[in-house]
């Protein structure tokens, strides 16, 4: 495994000013991996590119058939296939859904806990194996959070299976800070989609199977622009994370009492409006 070192003043943020929410350049002058390889800036190890980790799997043709649910909307891909599916867990959203939850996917879908809960136990084992003190800090940052809201085995609560998604400059401000999300790669029949972290100036290729372990909260990244060769192709991206937002979450059975008793309340308030209007 190849080190590739890099330096990054953390005061400079005019890229991310200037690239935040633009789709993604069409790099040039940019230094370019496409090999196992360990990244350290400052200094640090920031993460890692496994190439070939679960190569020749079944997990692109699984999700192929699995029926996932998806958001469609073509973020910045401009491809008509761009779409998404989340699974595991969901923190609190107040007007929506006042409860942790899972998503209507792996409630729904078995593709996710016969294909999506293995595969994240295979990824959280390797990231365990290949940077124990980065997975301790992990388990240590999120001890306060029940196990109830983990993916079984895993240091994840959540993940996204993205299809053909070019996505976007940004930062996942949603994880947990300090610690690293892990991506699984498929391709099919299509150039491109790679890896661009424009404050490093690198460019990170990905092949069918590659794994990536990197701080997408603290480092600005989108994808190239994704070129199909055939009329069948396909890009997936599944990422495997852990939500702040969980931390807000009581044992799912307290969690469930609160929801339940609170629903209650509000439905008992409406009700006196209701019948004060009339009156």
């Amino acid at each position: 495994m190849k080190e590739y070192n890099f330096s990054f003043d953390l005061k400079d943020t005019e890229i991310k000013k200037k690239l935040r929410g633009e789709t993604s350049l069409e790099v040039k002058d940019t230094f370019f991996v496409n090999d196992d390889a360990k990244f350290i800036v400052n200094g640090k190890v920031v993460g890692y590119l496994i190439k070939g980790f679960d190569k020749d799997s079944t997990t692109a043709p699984s999700l192929e058939k699995g029926d996932l649910i998806y958001s469609g909307g073509r973020r910045g891909s401009g491809i008509p296939n761009d779409k998404s599916s989340t699974f595991g867990w969901l923190p609190r959203v107040v007007i929506r859904s006042d409860f942790c939850r899972l998503t209507k996917s792996t409630l729904e879908r078995p593709v996710v806990k016969n294909v999506l809960y293995p595969l994240a136990e295979k990824v959280s084992k390797k990231y365990q194996e290949i940077d124990s003190e980065t997975f301790i800090k992990q388990k240590e940052i999120m001890s306060e959070l029940s196990e109830d809201f983990f993916i079984p085995n895993t240091i994840f609560t959540s993940g996204i299976v993205n299809k053909n998604s070019r996505m976007r400059y940004h930062t996942d401000a949603g994880n947990f800070p300090g610690i690293w999300s892990c991506t699984l790669i498929y391709k099919r029949n299509v150039e491109g989609g790679n890896l661009h972290l424009p404050e490093l100036g690198l460019v990170i290729g990905f092949d069918d199977g590659d794994l990536i372990l990197f701080d997408n909260q603290k480092y600005l990244h989108g994808v190239t622009k994704i070129i199909p060769k055939s009329k069948y192709y396909y890009r997936y991206s599944i990422v495997f994370y852990s939500l702040k937002g969980m931390l807000n979450c009581l044992p799912y059975k307290e969690e469930m009492e609160r929801y339940n008793k609170r629903y209650s309340e509000v439905a008992l308030d409406y009700n006196k409006k209701k019948i004060k209007s009339i009156v």
